[in-house]
């Protein structure tokens, strides 16, 4: 997931876009933890962290491949 996820800030870093993923509140620290080492300057922000009136754009999505269990 950590390569997926770097794959995506790539993209980010390409089209000269902030970096930033956001997650749900209950993983934010583990996501954090697992990708401070390899995307230390990365934003990882929680639902709840942004207010309702923020714009976002979504450029892409970080999910298990398919058939592998959570």
């Amino acid at each position: 997931t950590c390569q997926q996820i770097a794959e995506q800030v790539r993209k980010l870093d390409q089209a000269s876009r902030p970096r930033c993923l956001l997650v749900s509140p209950r993983i934010r620290a583990s996501v954090r933890q697992i990708t401070h080492d390899t995307l230390p300057d990365l934003r990882i922000l929680s639902y709840n962290e942004i207010s309702r009136d923020t714009n976002i754009e979504s450029v892409g999505m970080v999910s298990d491949p398919p058939g592998k269990a959570a």
